[in-house]
């Protein structure tokens, strides 16, 4: 079957759902304000707020045409975070979004011919490029006279056990801020260094053209890591990494800095939602599992419509039992709710209650992975763009690990925080998304016969029934006092150009239970099992993968008493991948596809499956009638991936005809 038009879907169901009494669930959901008339309302949530201004231009976003976000666009006005006012009309000042991308220190050459990249914040190139570069493209000569020299504390790193040392103080226009500074609750943040703050994070401007699932990476600090090699940074969930990682390494950049509110040049902006401080929801009794009656959390009401999802796990289930390509639409979990689940959990007049509901199901948002053609349910399992939807009660960063998204398993335990299930494509056709015991999303996915996933259904049931009982109401975070919305709304969220998936995709994590990170680990890229430490900077930084992870490096640690001179990293040059035919093309089952890397080819996959091919050959040559078995049906993408003998990965997608 060719895979459904989904605008076009839309656009005609949504003409349709009053008469039919189907609700259209598309992968992001708006949840309507509740309606109290049946006892039960949508979450109440309370919000951080920051206010904000804006000042300075800087490039953001496309304003061309040409699909690509760069210096050939206009600069837009920047917002910055107001984090702290000051008696004397200034205030300290955060961008709201992450304005570049760059390495914390370049180095400098040594008389015998290696670089060094031995530096503290007074030596970096970040803090020249900031206070040149950057000051010059982003303001004005008149919006200058706002900025105020800021006299820069730069302390030694605060774990004991690690060496970096701060250096000097500095006198700067521009800066990032410290680990301290992002721990301080007096500037709106909320947690010590290893917990997952959302007020920590912001989403990746196009212009830097990098970022996970939700637009957020990793950022660099000004303060030291573990040595004189290392640089602080905040991690992807919101924590911090004092032990820090290589300064040549690129990271993100949110500058700081210091304003007179009173300048003419600096225009009083719109509130900021930050994170989220306390969500009460309410809980239904509904159906049975196991003879027990299921709770079910309530995420909107509107009229007498609630969308409901599991407190709890019906325990661990494969969310498909053979391996391979598979959708939403075609697993074996969905067969199972809304077959077994349904008729073994609902009595007649219960499964009256419940609605059919269209889920319109999202290719990956980075990668494109399939998510296969939209379905009709009773019963389904929660998307990535439901996970990060602030109105549910989740916070709008994937990653960020909280309560609010840990479940009890299995449903008739009380043992909390279990991984669970969501319906989402990952990185392969063979995997999908999942939410970890700590609330944290995982956008690699994991294979679909995973066995250690919980299960956790959700449903949209007709209120006006009386075969619901109002239950307990369940609380994350902080007490919920006040839930109105301030007065101005947060200014609408930019439309995100579409992205091209990077050639390197990393492996995915394993899910399981996480803990937080222990200061003597050094900072690499999350894989499953132990974290290792990089290696000491012997050949140029790899490329920043897909997901905006610090890169792999070697299990070798650097200490403070290490020489000072630091080999020069040797020039890698990465060969290319080809093929003979185009991503996104159409070809004959009988075609040939002819592969080509200098490199030489070390690993070929087709939908998942392994190629067989002969090590160390700069050439293939895929015959895929050979393959017919592999081969994705007429329409269907299939997605051929191709590894190199130093790693890097080439994806591209075609369809047979």
């Amino acid at each position: 079957m060719l895979k459904r038009r989904k605008k076009v879907l839309s656009v005609v169901l949504a003409s349709m759902l009053t008469l039919s009494g189907i609700v259209s669930v598309p992968g992001r959901a708006e949840a309507a304000e509740g309606d109290t008339d049946y006892g039960i309302s949508s979450p109440r949530i309370e919000y951080n707020y920051r206010d904000t201004v804006t000042f300075g231009s800087y490039w953001q976003v496309d304003t061309n045409g040409d699909g690509k976000a760069d210096q050939n666009d206009d600069k837009q006005p920047v917002v910055w975070q107001i984090l702290k006012r000051y008696d004397d009309g200034t205030a300290l000042v955060l961008a709201d979004k992450v304005l570049a991308y760059r390495s914390y220190f370049d180095g400098y050459m040594q008389d015998n011919g290696f670089l060094n990249y031995r530096c503290t914040w007074e030596t970096s190139t970040m803090r020249e490029w900031l206070n040149d570069t950057f000051y010059n493209d982003a303001f004005s000569a008149d919006e200058k006279t706002a900025i105020y020299e800021t006299d820069v504390v730069n302390n030694d790193n605060p774990i004991e056990i690690y060496n970096g040392k701060g250096g000097n103080n500095t006198k700067d226009k521009l800066f990032l801020l410290s680990l301290d500074e992002v721990c301080n609750s007096d500037y709106g943040f909320h947690g010590g260094y290893y917990d997952s703050d959302e007020g920590r994070l912001a989403r990746f401007t196009d212009y830097v053209g990098r970022g996970n699932i939700d637009k957020t990476g990793w950022c660099w600090l000004r303060s030291p890591g573990n040595n004189q090699l290392h640089g602080a940074y905040i991690e992807r969930d919101g924590t911090t990494r004092p032990e820090g990682f290589y300064v040549y390494n690129e990271g993100g950049v949110r500058p700081a800095l210091k304003i007179d509110l009173s300048s003419p040049y600096v225009k009083s902006g719109k509130k900021v939602k930050i994170s989220i401080k306390g969500v009460e929801w309410d809980t239904v009794t509904f159906g049975t599992f196991d003879t027990e009656p299921i709770t079910w959390k309530v995420l909107y009401v509107d009229g007498d419509d609630a969308f409901l999802l599991s407190k709890n796990s019906l325990g661990d289930k494969q969310l498909n039992k053979t391996d391979g390509p598979v959708t939403w639409e075609e697993c074996t979990l969905r067969t199972w709710l809304n077959g077994e689940f349904y008729n073994g959990s609902f009595n007649d007049a219960e499964k009256e209650t419940i609605k059919t509901t269209t889920l319109i199901n999202n290719d990956h948002k980075l990668l494109g992975t399939d998510g296969g053609n939209d379905t009709e349910d009773k019963v389904f399992l929660l998307s990535i763009e439901d996970i990060i939807q602030s109105k549910y009660g989740f916070p709008e960063y994937a990653l960020v690990k909280t309560d609010s998204k840990v479940l009890l398993v299995p449903h008739y335990t009380e043992e909390v925080g279990h991984t669970w299930w969501l319906r989402s494509p990952g990185w392969e056709e063979r995997e999908f998304i999942y939410v970890s015991s700590s609330g944290r999303v995982y956008d690699d996915g994991n294979a679909a016969i995973y066995e250690a996933a919980g299960v956790r259904p959700a449903i949209h049931i007709n209120l006006s029934s009386t075969t619901w009982t109002k239950g307990d109401v369940i609380t994350s975070g902080d007490p919920v006092i006040n839930v109105e919305e301030p007065e101005e709304e947060t200014p609408a969220e930019e439309t995100p150009a579409e992205e091209t998936p990077a050639e390197e995709t990393p492996s995915g994590e394993t899910p399981g239970e996480e803990t937080a990170p222990a200061p003597e680990t050094v900072p690499a890229e999350e894989t499953p099992g132990e974290e290792v430490a990089p290696a000491p900077p012997t050949v140029v930084a790899p490329k920043p993968p897909v997901n905006n992870a610090p890169p792999k490096a070697e299990n070798e640690e650097v200490t403070s008493d290490q020489s000072e001179a630091t080999p020069a990293p040797a020039e890698v040059k990465d060969n290319k991948t080809t093929f003979s035919i185009k991503n996104k093309a159409k070809v004959k089952k009988s075609s040939k596809i002819k592969i080509k890397d200098k490199d030489k080819i070390a690993k070929i996959t087709l939908n998942g499956k392994k190629i067989k091919i002969k090590a160390d050959k700069k050439s293939f040559t895929l015959k895929l009638k050979s393959y017919k078995k592999i081969l994705k049906k007429k329409g269907k993408w299939n997605k051929l991936v191709v590894t190199d003998a130093n790693g890097n990965k080439t994806t591209i997608k075609f369809k047979t005809k």
